[in-house]
């Protein structure tokens, strides 16, 4: 049987000519070093450090390993992501795709998103700056290539990407842009008005409780002008063990004081409130 190693390494390959140097932009060969002897490694749990100066202090392994209960087992943002995909499937090359997840987080979303692409050959790549989410998701998976990278400055060459999917974490439209094919989709999804509203009634004031997703929709429109819009809700039953899991992952609740955990832990339900944003590069 492969390690993890291994598997990871057989995936550089397939990504040979696409990864790209974060120091000098050279492209990477296989053994993750540049024409200018930048050097990079692979690690043994099968992922690679694309930002080993960076020390990330807010995102830990304790919330990635909440978050992978939450969004993997659960799969809130499942059917989300299944109308995402049916909207964009015509538009997809008959050959293999090479798709990225920007802000990859440990990964479940892209796990959960890769289950819509049946036997088609797609080679995905996952990238996050923080380590800890990274090093969960190599855990989790080999199914896709795990990097640690700044995604201010995206680790691959221009026109590389056939597809790229940003849940719930910022975007550099630019290097989005600089990354896709012409003619390629993004998928982003940001909250909507009543995204984990319960949660936002707890602990904050009345006036910040409800979301306006419209200047997100607008940066997003500004930069892709070719584009469409869904809107996703969901009322998810919660058990206490499962709300204690999202207080963990959530920076909504860091700063919640015991009385507000507390009362979270009462609540026997969420709402999910999504905008699903799809953007085609010109």
């Amino acid at each position: 049987m492969q390690s993890k190693k291994q598997r990871a390494q057989a995936k550089i390959q397939a990504w040979q000519g696409r990864l790209t140097c974060p120091l000098c932009q050279e492209s990477l060969n296989p053994d993750l070093q540049c024409s200018n002897r930048h050097q990079f490694n692979l690690a043994k749990q099968g992922y690679i450090n694309l930002a080993p100066n960076h020390q990330e202090k807010h995102y830990t392994a304790d919330l990635f390993q909440a978050r992978q209960v939450v969004m993997g087992e659960n799969q809130l943002y499942g059917q989300a992501l299944s109308q995402a995909y049916q909207s964009i499937a015509a538009q997809l090359p008959q050959g293999p795709i090479f798709l990225a997840d920007l802000g990859t987080g440990e990964g479940s979303h892209l796990l959960d998103f890769l289950t819509q692409f049946g036997d088609k050959e797609v080679h995905s790549l996952g990238l996050d700056l923080a380590k800890a989410g990274i090093q969960s998701a190599a855990k989790q998976s080999s199914q896709a290539l795990w990097a640690v990278a700044d995604l201010a400055q995206i680790p691959l060459a221009d026109k590389t990407l056939d597809l790229a999917l940003t849940i719930l974490s910022p975007s550099n439209y630019q290097e989005v842009k600089r990354v896709l094919k012409a003619g390629a989709p993004f998928i982003k999804i940001i909250p909507g008005p009543r995204y984990l509203i319960e949660l936002r009634r707890l602990v904050l004031d009345q006036e910040d409780v409800a979301q306006d997703p419209s200047q997100s929709r607008q940066r997003f429109q500004d930069s892709f002008s070719e584009m469409e819009s869904f809107h996703y809700h969901d009322q998810v039953a919660m058990t206490p063990d499962l709300i204690a899991e999202l207080i963990q992952m959530t920076p909504l609740m860091w700063h919640a004081s015991d009385q507000e955990r507390q009362a979270a832990l009462e609540l026997t339900e969420m709402t999910i409130d999504l905008e699903i944003l799809i953007g085609y590069k010109a």
